[in-house]
């Protein structure tokens, strides 16, 4: 059950990597208009 949790934290760290990183692309296209 440990090794689940690690791979819940591990998913969640990933989906925030990937929220924060579209966020800043989002940010840098609006900039541009």
């Amino acid at each position: 059950s440990i090794s689940y949790l690690d791979d819940i934290i591990d998913v969640s760290h990933t989906d925030l990597y990937k929220s924060a990183f579209s966020l800043i692309i989002n940010i840098k296209s609006f900039d541009k208009l």
